[in-house]
């Protein structure tokens, strides 16, 4: 099975130069936990709820001014949409990651796979414990 069949579709992003107050309130108004970071539709990194408040709030940073390039994680794990669910379980366990951002072939973010669209879809129930033992050990996304 596809990426691109059970991933949630991405609406949202933003872009690097927005404060994290205009990321928190994103999140808020689209109901997610993470937004991909882009530069002219392209993606630069991303940004997590988690971000904002261990990177933002408890480092006392002035949520209005800070951007969002400051603390996002520019390296996500990215796939394409024609990659295969179980290459997403591999790469999720390998980098200790619950979410991974699907891109077209312009590197456009164009989805999110989160470890539950793979609990859900996944028919390999011993390639789920995996991923979800070893996501667990130290979950960064």
């Amino acid at each position: 099975m596809k990426v691109c069949e059970v991933m949630s579709a991405c609406a949202a992003s933003i872009v690097g130069t927005a404060s994290l107050t205009e990321a928190a309130a994103r999140m808020k108004a689209e109901n997610v936990g993470l937004l991909p970071v882009v530069t002219e539709e392209v993606i630069t990194g991303i940004i997590t709820d988690r971000d904002i408040v261990i990177r933002g709030v408890a480092e006392n940073l002035d949520l209005n001014r800070s951007t969002v390039a400051e603390i996002m994680s520019d390296e996500p794990i990215l796939l394409q949409t024609e990659h295969e669910i179980e290459d997403a379980a591999r790469l999720m366990a390998e980098n200790k990651v619950r979410r991974v951002i699907i891109v077209d072939e312009g590197h456009r973010p164009v989805g999110i796979l989160s470890l539950g669209d793979l609990a859900v879809n996944l028919d390999d129930e011993h390639m789920i414990a995996r991923v979800l033992s070893q996501v667990g050990e130290r979950s960064v996304l």
